[in-house]
């Protein structure tokens, strides 16, 4: 399994969301903040949906 980024969670409204390369070394772009916060919000909530089969 190989991930396409890392995510880091600062609080309510600020994350930290590195991408990565399929050996999971950091890549040179980075997103922060609120932005990333919304971004990796909407990750998990995927990630639980799937989990629990609503998507497909």
């Amino acid at each position: 399994m190989s991930y396409a980024a890392q995510c880091l969670a600062l609080g309510p409204d600020a994350a930290l969301i590195q991408l990565v390369d399929r050996h999971d070394v950091p890549r040179p772009v980075a997103l922060g903040g609120g932005a990333a916060a919304v971004v990796k919000e909407q990750v998990c909530r995927y990630a639980l949906r799937r989990a629990r089969g609503r998507v497909a």
